[in-house]
């Protein structure tokens, strides 16, 4: 694992050591962004190392997924270099070059702010509405004199968009408060847990493309320990990946990120969870159109 002394690198290898191969039309069907973008982390620091230890322990998965039967080693996957963005004005402008491209994004943060920028580019000229997976609502208006930050960000994208927050397990009295007057449903971690809402439930409130955000601290901490700011009571991995697999399978699904991983030492079952369920995600976009995400010599004309 990487030490948090050394400088962040721009130039990462492969996405699961998949080289780049384009499809039939030369373009890829997905692109693997990482965007170690920090800055208005609150609690434990360290989210700017997570696309680059993600990205290191997809080196370790296995291409084969034994529950779609899905073999990625025929994936069109191009994995891009870091983008490094000393705000949120410069990452949004890179974003726009990136992400107007013919492919899948699969942005690895970095802090959940990133998910601001990343809405507003491919919401651009077409209705979207956002599933965030996470522990906590990020619905606060402001937050340590700041609009725009890690826990405002889903405010501010219900802003341009409706949202369905699930997995939630935290919230203040102001969020509690406002979200009647919000385009946003709200669904609590134990009641998935508990079984009384379902994966279906959830994607039925969701309207038109949709595009994901997964902020790894929905998961438990005992699974997933290493996240910025942990919540006990949170989900499995089963319960979160199932979820998901119903999205894609149900919506057309434009986009995604994962963000709020922290690495920390001695930790390596976290980062390689997180790398994995990103494998899961492919695997079920994959299953979901082969033809447009197989590379060329993968495809029978």
């Amino acid at each position: 694992m990487q030490s948090p002394e050394e400088p962040i690198q721009d130039t990462l290898p492969p996405f699961l050591d998949i080289k780049a191969a384009p499809a039939r039309d030369g373009t890829f069907g997905m692109t693997v962004f990482p965007v170690p973008y920090e800055k208005t982390t609150s609690y434990v620091r360290g989210t700017a190392r997570a696309p680059f230890e993600i990205v290191m322990a997809s080196q370790q998965v296995e291409l084969y997924d034994d529950e779609t039967g899905v073999d990625l080693s025929s994936l069109s996957l191009l994995t891009e270099s870091a983008i490094l963005a000393e705000s949120l004005d410069a990452l949004e402008k890179q974003l726009t070059t990136a992400l107007t491209r013919r492919t899948f994004p699969i942005l690895i943060g970095g802090e959940h702010t990133l998910t601001l920028p990343a809405l507003r580019t491919l919401s651009r000229g077409r209705p979207l509405s956002v599933l965030s997976l996470d522990a906590h609502a990020d619905m606060r208006d402001e937050f340590l004199g700041s609009s725009i930050n890690h826990a405002t960000v889903m405010r501010r994208v219900s802003e341009i968009c409706p949202v369905v927050v699930a997995g939630v397990r935290s919230i203040s009295p102001e969020e509690m408060s406002s979200l009647h007057s919000l385009p946003v449903r709200l669904y609590r971690s134990h009641d998935l847990i508990r079984g009384t809402l379902t994966a279906e439930e959830i994607i039925h409130d969701l309207r038109g493309d949709v595009y994901l955000s997964v902020d790894v601290d929905v998961f438990d901490p005992s699974l997933v320990p290493s996240v910025g700011t942990p919540e006990p009571g949170g989900l499995d991995w089963y319960q979160v990946t199932g979820i998901i697999r119903r999205v894609f399978e149900e919506r057309v699904v434009v986009g995604m990120d994962v963000v709020e991983l922290c690495p920390q030492p001695y930790q390596h079952a976290a980062v390689f969870t997180v790398a994995k369920m990103i494998f899961k995600a492919m695997c079920y976009l994959y299953a979901s159109d082969p033809v447009r995400f197989g590379r060329v010599d993968s495809v029978s004309p």
